[in-house]
């Protein structure tokens, strides 16, 4: 089982609600999340766990009469956001980085296509008797190797606490600032320790993502 991991220490020292699954995105949450991508008309965000979300160019906070949002925001950049609003049905949900302030009344809700429920097949779990570690945890890592834009780490620590866990960070996740992140790739040995924040659980591989 492998990590994805994160060394931005917006991320590590947060006090915000860690949000990385679906129930827990309630209309009015604050939490971290950082840029996936940058539109011309908004921010996909990531959050913990597989949980992503859009805020809208307006929610973004910029005059998009005056101001380039692909100057504004960079990829990777770490941003305060607040859940406008979820659709668990389609797994959305709209974000503001409007944090202060009335919320805006919810959009009109989409038409989903149920069709016919068919007969669930069940599926066999293999058992996993590899590491577990808890999304939004801050656990101490050496790296293992570094090349091609990819520092790998296992998770030190006790017995029964994830030590032995296999994860990755990427240079983006190095740091608050890009340049700064390229710098410290540039200088990351192994052997070298370090504090990560797990940021989601990649099953199939089993590994995680860290920053």
């Amino acid at each position: 089982r492998r990590l994805i991991l994160s060394n931005k220490k917006s991320l590590v020292n947060s006090e915000l609600p860690i949000i990385h699954s679906l129930p827990q995105c309630l209309a009015g949450t604050v939490g971290h999340g950082w840029v996936a991508k940058v539109q011309d008309n908004g921010l996909l965000i990531s959050l913990f766990g597989k949980v992503m979300g859009f805020a809208m160019v307006t929610e973004c906070g910029i005059d998009r009469d005056s101001d380039d949002i692909h100057e504004c925001f960079n990829q990777g950049q770490v941003v305060k956001i607040r859940i406008l609003e979820t659709n668990t049905e389609r797994g959305r949900l709209r974000l503001s980085l409007r944090t202060t302030g009335p919320l805006p009344p919810p959009s009109k809700k989409e038409k989903v296509d149920k069709g016919e429920k068919g007969e669930k097949t069940k599926k066999v779990k293999a058992v996993d008797n590899s590491p577990k570690l808890e999304i939004g945890s801050v656990v101490p890592v050496e790296v293992t190797s570094v090349e091609d834009g990819v520092v790998s780490v296992k998770a030190a620590g006790a017995a029964g606490e994830g030590a032995g866990a296999m994860g990755f960070l990427t240079e983006a996740h190095l740091s608050d600032h890009p340049r700064l992140g390229k710098a410290l790739f540039a200088k990351l040995k192994v052997g070298f320790a370090v504090d990560a924040v797990v940021l989601q659980h990649e099953k199939t591989k089993q590994r995680y993502a860290m920053s």
